[in-house]
């Protein structure tokens, strides 16, 4: 019978041989090429210890997630492609995101478990999660997690960001330089009201169009930091209670500084917005 250590050591060794084949999740074409770990993988130990181990890895803060929380991403266009098809095997296999431990991990796993005790509804506690751990890499796994691995956790993420307008990002969401599985919220504050209703593409369009950056000041994701947490955000040229619409020709990206800063000295421009813009 292997012990505890040996059978994580073989899981791991297995996941980090696609890793050094130079094989990652963005690259979509060739990953599926490559041997994953399966519950079929009956050398090491039964499926019920197995995913225990797994379990201890994750939590000790390796990037662990399994395919059935990427696909229920993946539907929900958190990423391109076709790689995780909603099918039973997705319940038994998993990828490694990153060869490198996040230290930061057992600790967002601790909330994480007390969050899940709570007696309220999956999508405050997702809210309260992502609060608590603004600023941090956040990986599906933890989510599906804190909505005791409903089927439904990854629309309910999306409806926060466009429904509700808390910037929870992914990739395909306005911060491509994150990797796939991976989510981040940017400011624990929601965007305001009227921005909350543009369809995700329209979003991915408008950012993707100006360069995932603010055209009045520049600022882009990579200056984020914990003393300036701003995010971007789109905003109506044509006010959307004016009848302005959700459209690429009706949308541009400001920081949520730039935005406030409009929103403040609306008035004294008289609405003559590309004038202020370009001040």
């Amino acid at each position: 019978m292997l012990t505890r250590n040996q059978t994580k050591s073989i899981i791991l060794k297995r996941l980090q041989n696609v890793a050094l084949d130079g094989v990652t999740l963005n690259d979509i074409p060739e990953i599926m090429e490559h041997p994953e770990i399966d519950d079929s993988y009956d050398r090491i130990v039964d499926t019920r210890i197995w995913k225990r181990r797994v379990r201890e890895l994750q939590r000790g803060g390796w990037w662990i997630v399994s395919c059935a929380a990427l696909s229920a991403m993946q539907s929900e266009g958190e990423f391109d492609g076709d790689l995780f098809s909603n099918s039973k095997e997705n319940t038994s296999r998993y990828v490694l995101l990153s060869n490198e431990v996040d230290r930061y991990a057992p600790y967002r796993w601790h909330v994480a478990k007390d969050i899940k005790k709570k007696s309220i509804s999956i999508n405050d506690k997702i809210i309260e999660y992502m609060w608590e751990t603004v600023g941090c890499l956040v990986t599906c796994e933890e989510l599906r997690y804190l909505a005791n691995n409903r089927t439904d956790w990854a629309r309910r993420v999306r409806e926060l960001r466009t429904e509700l307008g808390w910037p929870i990002v992914t990739k395909n969401s306005g911060k491509p330089d994150l990797p796939i599985g991976i989510y981040f919220l940017d400011q624990n504050r929601p965007s305001p009201f009227n921005d909350n209703n543009i369809p995700d593409p329209v979003r991915r369009e408008v950012l993707r169009r100006d360069d995932y950056k603010c055209k009045r000041c520049g600022w882009t994701h990579s200056l984020w930091n914990r003393s300036d947490p701003r995010h971007l955000e789109l905003h109506h040229i044509e006010a959307h209670v004016s009848g302005g619409e959700n459209i690429e020709a009706n949308l541009i990206t400001l920081c949520t500084v730039c935005h406030d800063l409009w929103h403040g000295e609306e008035q004294n421009w008289q609405n003559r917005f590309y004038d202020w813009l370009s001040q």
